[in-house]
């Protein structure tokens, strides 16, 4: 096991802590826009070509290529801090996510849980608000940001295997997750047919 590290004590700014949210908050809509929009084209111009007809076709593998493409592209959202604990906001900013326990980067599993609670995104910008290093997420995953400091801080080599994992990780929870929420609207319209 490593030596553990200092944390650096560089905090970061508010302004750029919630620019960084907002800037990964936006890649996450584009990639799942892109994998969602044509779909969702695709489906509105087929209720439109059965407009006024009393029987409305609806196209099920269309809404499953919808839910396919929000649940990876929520996956990759999950999965952003998985190298080295910089997504891309993080990587313009300088920011880096730390374990609070080692002081060291946190690892692909760590960020996939520390971006978990995303769902609850007003508490998660109530939290960043009030104190910008650390969400719930921080708290849930014992992880923080800091300042990326590459010249005291040891940047471990990228395991594409542990990314690959957590990216499966991610996208079993995801797949449990909408699942779950679909099933009584499922269930309902079987009853309906």
């Amino acid at each position: 096991m490593n030596a553990p590290f200092s944390i650096p004590d560089t905090k970061p700014e508010i302004g750029n802590r919630l620019a960084s949210l907002a800037i990964d908050y936006l890649f996450s809509l584009i990639i799942t826009g892109i994998m969602t929009v044509p779909f969702f084209i695709q489906l509105i111009n087929e209720g439109f070509s059965h407009f006024g007809k009393k029987i409305f076709p609806f196209n099920f593998t269309l809404f499953l290529y919808i839910i396919a493409g929000s649940v990876i592209g929520k996956a990759i959202y999950l999965c952003k801090d998985s190298f080295n604990g910089r997504s891309i906001a993080k990587r313009i900013f300088k920011f880096q996510v730390l374990d609070s326990k080692t002081g060291q980067v946190a690892s692909p599993m760590k960020c996939l849980f520390r971006n978990a609670p995303t769902f609850l995104w007003i508490v998660e910008l109530v939290m960043a608000l009030v104190n910008p290093e650390k969400r719930l997420g921080d708290l849930m995953a014992s992880t923080r940001l800091a300042m990326y400091t590459p010249e005291t801080m040891p940047q471990p080599a990228i395991k594409i295997s542990q990314i690959i994992l957590t990216f499966l990780c991610a996208l079993a929870f995801l797949s449990l997750l909408y699942g779950l929420m679909l099933t009584p609207f499922l269930i309902i319209s079987n009853i309906a047919h």
